[in-house]
């Protein structure tokens, strides 16, 4: 059975050091393993399939595939078939006649080009496939009318939405259509959604619903001629656009947009008052603009510049606020909380920013009379420093956010990184989607005992649970249900790279497998010396050691 929390799915095969993969995204999804396992590609592909830029895109692979051109082929003879005498389930808009519904999941192949334009380098791999969750539900309404006026047009009392045509518990998410032939010119017009203008009568339209309390239940409103009912051709139109629609919008509920914080993020922050946003765009992503012919694409690498970043990497550096004007000097609202525990636990201080001066400071508590320039903090501030600008002073993060944080304990002491562990488990109990690539054995078992707070709540155990909370200080946002969590150990000890997911025990949380063998093999170290040091030795008797004698 299919957890309520899966988002999507990545299947990877022979992808740089990755020899097979099959990772499901949950809200709190973690990398773990040892260098060059291939952690950070997985978290570039992760951004790839929730970035709000590439979306267009996906769409375009979607409808390539085999279950596209299925499930298209049903929808054909749904509408073909229509005999509402046969149905006799009610649609929600009542001029409607029920004609039947199907299901999909969409799903998206990456190719060489899409790879490339993400790396900005020519990747090998045999495939990559990303599935989105959950399979969303289309249930089809159709109205024949020998005229579709402006008046009588569903489409066009819809877009803007206008609630006086719709059902209070149906959100109007797009809507498509085509008008008749033009007698002037002799083409037909496509009609895009929103134009107020006057317009000729309609040949088709398409407009589809989401139910308000199920981001993946829809109802596609469809108007037709009746002539266009013996077309195939308008027909597989209808149902491949009605698809390729639904599918788009369902993606934009699963994820608004995503964010890839790298190791490296303090040097980027540094340094971003001295780049100029064209500079970075052309420099540093030279290969950025998508190229349709493959071949050219590949062979652009040997020309471009040396110093082409991957883009996520060049979307971080876009986001400085020294290039985006997506920055207010009014802190947000609505993770106040998480940015105020931030500044309080980690930080221990205040970071301004001023937008008519485009500048970044820090105030320490321990002297509210100095302010200080990132440059002149501390690494600690500096590493924490874009988390808590998105949090602040951004319009970046939002609930269905999808978050790529690598190497988050970079720079910091156990201590810190156990806080800001605490804020990530705030962040996903407030809607936003993280993936953690991580070295760090503090952060794991300070998500675990996030994880145990929640056990102490399932046992019923209210009263200890309170206790806890109030003596560690800790609040209820800090209980982490374990069917949220997704860990991976990323396993090289084959020479190739094998992901699977580490197992979460009840009462326990999440296996320590991939800190276990190498703390072992520390403590073995540690006690074979301390025998050796503690044994007898020929230059006991308080004699002082000479280097020479060795």
């Amino acid at each position: 059975m299919r957890n309520q929390w899966e988002l999507a799915r990545i299947v990877v095969k022979d992808f740089g050091p990755i020899a097979k993969a099959n990772i499901v995204l949950k809200p709190l999804t973690i990398f773990f393993g040892k260098n060059n396992t291939g952690k950070t590609y997985m978290g570039y592909l992760a951004w790839y399939l929730a970035n709000r830029e590439y979306l267009a895109r996906l769409r375009a692979n979607i409808f390539h595939s085999t279950e596209f051109n299925a499930v298209s082929k049903k929808i054909e003879h749904i509408i073909k078939s229509l005999n509402p005498l046969q149905h006799s389930k009610r649609f929600p808009l009542k001029q409607f006649k029920y004609a039947g519904h199907f299901g999909f999941s969409p799903k998206v192949l990456v190719s060489r080009t899409d790879l490339y334009k993400l790396f900005n380098f020519p990747m090998n791999y045999r495939k990559i496939l990303i599935e989105y969750y959950p399979p969303f539900k289309v249930e089809i309404g159709i109205r024949i009318m020998e005229t579709i006026s402006s008046q009588e047009s569903l489409l066009e009392r819809t877009f803007p939405p206008n609630s006086s045509n719709v059902p209070k518990n149906l959100i109007p998410v797009m809507g498509f259509g085509k008008v008749q032939k033009d007698q002037h010119t002799s083409k037909k017009n496509s009609l895009a959604v929103g134009v107020n203008e006057s317009i000729k009568p309609f040949e088709f339209e398409v407009v589809v619903f989401r139910k308000k309390d199920k981001y993946n239940r829809y109802y596609a409103c469809i108007t037709v001629r009746s002539s266009v009912l013996r077309d195939d051709k308008t027909i597989k139109e209808i149902a491949r656009g009605l698809l390729r629609e639904v599918s788009t919008v369902h993606i934009r509920q699963i994820f608004r947009n995503s964010i890839f914080i790298p190791a490296s993020k303090s040097g980027f922050i540094l340094v971003s008052k001295h780049l100029a946003s064209q500079l970075v765009v052309r420099a540093l992503s030279g290969s950025s603009i998508f190229i349709e012919d493959e071949d050219i694409a590949v062979s652009r690498y040997s020309e471009e510049s040396d110093l082409n970043l991957p883009s996520p990497i060049v979307d971080f550096i876009r986001k400085d606020p020294a290039f985006s004007d997506s920055y207010s000097d009014k802190p947000t609202a609505y993770f106040r909380s998480i940015w105020r525990f931030l500044e309080n636990e980690l930080i221990k201080g205040h970071l301004e920013y001023n937008r008519i001066l485009n500048t970044i400071r820090y105030r320490p508590f321990l002297d509210k009379n100095v302010s200080l320039p990132l440059q002149y903090s501390s690494s600690l501030v500096d590493e924490a420093s874009p988390l808590l600008l998105y949090l602040k002073y951004s319009r970046f993060v939002e609930p269905k956010t999808l978050l790529i944080i690598e190497e988050p304990e970079a720079h910091l002491h156990p201590d810190a990184q156990r806080v800001l562990a605490r804020a990530l488990v705030k962040l996903v109990n407030r809607g936003v989607y993280v993936v953690l690539i991580t070295h760090s054995p503090y952060i794991l078992q300070q998500i675990n005992n996030n994880i145990k707070l929640y056990y102490l709540k399932k046992a019923g155990k209210e009263k200890e649970l309170k206790e806890f909370l109030k003596n560690h200080g800790w609040e209820k946002d800090e209980i982490l249900d374990p069917s949220k969590v997704a860990p991976y150990l990323f396993d090289n000890n084959e020479g190739y790279t094998k992901i699977r997911e580490l197992e979460i025990f009840r009462d326990e949380g999440i296996s320590s497998e991939a800190f276990y063998y190498t703390i072992i093999e520390l403590l073995k170290e540690t006690e074979e010396l301390t025998e050796l040091l503690s044994g007898s030795s020929e230059r006991g008797n308080g004699e002082e050691y000479d280097p020479e004698d060795s």
